[in-house]
């Protein structure tokens, strides 16, 4: 999330940027958000098979401050949210969230954007700049690991 906020975010998206004023910005940097999520997915040749390699990995792990059951709980969670298939009809409900006002009818008209509202921002986001933010993210993401895994704990 500090990545795509200090990276992207506040470029793209924030006051005084070119989408900034767009009355639809936190719609468009979450189309943006699930168009990722939603292409890192199906980069992942064997996306089952690393989910199943994970089950059961909670088991004789003592995190200390997470007991035993909170931490299966969210093994589960993981395994089941990453390996979910992320239509783009799932988004209506990240639009009725950003839009809680908004009737069905604009919900509809919303999603039915989808694919003009994706080109919109990806015309203003180089894809150079997304893979920048991608390595970035990866890179922070194995560190941080490396130092809870090395350390035992998070600084």
């Amino acid at each position: 999330d500090e990545g795509w906020i200090c990276q992207v975010w506040r470029q793209h998206f924030s006051k005084g940027s070119k989408l900034g004023s767009d009355p639809m910005v936190l719609v468009l940097d979450r189309i943006m958000q699930f168009h990722l999520d939603r292409t890192e997915r199906e980069s992942i040749e064997d996306l089952e098979g690393a989910l199943e390699s994970i089950k059961g990995a909670w088991q004789g792990v003592d995190v200390g401050f997470i007991d035993d059951a909170v931490l299966r709980e969210w093994q589960e969670i993981v395994i089941d949210r990453a390996g979910r298939e992320l239509p783009w009809q799932k988004f209506a409900g990240m639009v009725k969230r950003l839009r809680p006002n908004a009737s069905a009818d604009e919900t509809e008209q919303v999603m039915d954007k989808i694919p003009e509202m994706l080109e919109k921002v990806r015309a203003h986001i180089p894809d150079s700049e997304i893979a920048s933010f991608r390595e970035t993210a990866m890179a922070s993401f194995v560190e941080t690991a490396n130092r809870y895994l090395k350390a035992g704990q998070v600084h």
